[in-house]
């Protein structure tokens, strides 16, 4: 999956219930993300759907960003602690969104990012 602190992997159209895993390299430290390993990722729906988008980690703190097809921040997660973030979302069919990780803290922390449906 490596390299894609700058430049967003492209996933593609996914199917919902789709599950991606990974780890951080480096975290930041002294109250910074500086140093620290980012993972961007983009995707897109090939019908609209009602999603959650859940981030689980182990061994650290990592946050979660999502941003619109026009790049506009939609969700910035950074609750403190090891528990993850969620967010949902309505998303239109073949618009690309994208997702960032960043560590805030933690020993080169494993995660897995989520994507499954809601009801409406």
């Amino acid at each position: 999956l490596e390299p894609n602190d700058d430049e967003a992997q492209e996933l593609g159209p996914i199917e919902l219930d789709f599950v991606l895993g990974g780890a951080m390299a480096a975290c930041g430290s002294n109250g910074s993300f500086e140093g620290t390993d980012r993972d961007r990722f983009s995707f897109s729906l090939l019908e609209p759907a009602l999603m959650e988008l859940r981030l689980e980690a182990w061994r650290g703190d990592l946050d979660l960003r999502l941003s619109d097809p026009d790049g506009d921040v939609l969700f910035e997660g950074t609750q403190p602690g090891v528990d993850g973030e969620q967010v949902s979302f309505s998303i239109g069919a073949g618009s690309s969104y994208g997702v960032e990780l960043r560590c805030w803290m933690g020993d080169q922390p494993s995660w897995r990012l989520v994507f499954s449906e809601l009801s409406p």
